[in-house]
């Protein structure tokens, strides 16, 4: 597999928007909710497509996400629903060539896709999150206790709690992107007629793993909502809709990333917006122009354009309170935030009980 540069590139949108890498997931749930009293939509896979074929436990918190390395665009790729083509590892929104996700980081356990496209995660294992399918991935994404990814062969495969059916994907599911919420699952289809278009898996309790229509660029799930970014920029939600996490507004975004009980973005000026739930001022985003937003349990964090990270909301466990320097990739979980710089190492801060978030990542 041909290794990665690490240099993020997007066609221009804007003149400001210029550096945005977009392809943010996160998910999460407080950890004193109950685990989704029915599941509605669980779908049996056969056992190549997840390494873990269920351990029935019950994850006792939220996820997170974050963004990937680009290469420069060039012939190949993705070719997109609009005729152009994006570089191997980016997938397309509007005109832009936007990041696939390769750093994620869930409830307890952080992972990121190594050069060579073999997984690496760290943290808390108990419910398999290092049962590592032995393969090679494009883009992953984790939330709670699971991780979902976007195979290199085209397949989507998944490992680590799968109580709810959250990691066992319908049998041949493809995935040009994966997303991974609390206890439900999504991709976007990579083959067939139905290229382009949503599948979800797991607990569908709050209608949650019932997506909508049509084409998407990217899809995000939190704890019980899940939100697709069309290839227009325009974002559709479903799920749990309590203060407005499933209305998103109608601007135009280039990334998206959905939190335990909220949804920030990345418009295609550059500038943040979010919606949902209002507590520990989780949608007080700043202003100024950033490259990408991740959206842990109660915080966010985003990436200027000089590379610079800024976190608001929730700092009960510091991971609110970045570094200083620069970085290409961040990662928000439930408590805690990951960041990779340009040659490749990185950084956590917050919550590190489970050693999820250590000061020199692996």
């Amino acid at each position: 597999m041909r290794k990665r540069v690490s240099i993020f590139w997007v066609s221009t949108l804007a003149a400001t928007a210029a550096w945005v890498p977009g392809c943010g997931l996160l998910l999460g749930v407080d950890a004193d909710r109950p685990l989704d009293p029915g599941d509605g939509g669980n779908l049996q896979a056969d056992t190549s497509t997840s390494s873990n074929p269920g351990d029935g436990s019950t994850p006792d918190g939220k996820g997170g996400s974050g963004d990937g390395n680009v290469d420069p665009p060039r012939d190949g790729g993705d070719p997109g629903h609009d005729g152009g083509t994006c570089a191997e590892g980016t997938h397309r929104v509007g005109s832009a060539c936007v990041a696939n996700e390769i750093l994620t980081a869930g409830t307890k356990q952080t992972c990121r896709i190594k050069p060579d496209g073999y997984v690496l995660c760290w943290g808390d294992s108990a419910a398999g999150q290092q049962r590592i399918p032995n393969t090679t991935f494009k883009q992953i994404s984790s939330s709670g206790l699971h991780i979902c990814g976007a195979r290199t062969d085209g397949l989507a495969s998944c490992w680590g709690s799968d109580g709810q059916g959250q990691s066992t994907p319908p049998p041949g599911t493809t995935a040009q992107l994966a997303a991974s919420g609390l206890y439900h699952s999504c991709s976007i289809l990579a083959e067939g007629p139905r290229t382009g278009t949503a599948v979800c898996w797991g607990s569908n309790y709050y209608q949650q793993a019932e997506p909508k229509g049509g084409i998407f660029a990217q899809l995000t799930a939190g704890a019980r909502h899940t939100c697709g970014l069309r290839p227009t920029g325009a974002v559709e939600c479903w799920g749990n809709n309590d203060s407005g996490r499933a209305t998103p507004p109608s601007d135009s975004f280039l990334q998206i990333s959905a939190g335990t009980d909220h949804t920030c973005g990345v418009r295609t000026d550059g500038t943040l917006r979010c919606w949902g739930d209002p507590g520990n001022d989780r949608l007080a985003a700043p202003a100024g122009t950033f490259q990408q937003v991740v959206a842990g349990s109660a915080h966010g964090c985003a990436l200027a354009m000089d590379g610079r990270i800024t976190c608001w909301g929730d700092n009960g466990a510091g991971q609110a309170s970045p570094p200083s320097g620069t970085f290409r990739q961040i990662a928000a979980g439930d408590r805690h935030t990951c960041a990779l710089r340009a040659d490749g190492t990185g950084t956590c801060w917050g919550d590190n009980a489970d050693k999820q978030a250590p000061q020199i990542m692996p």
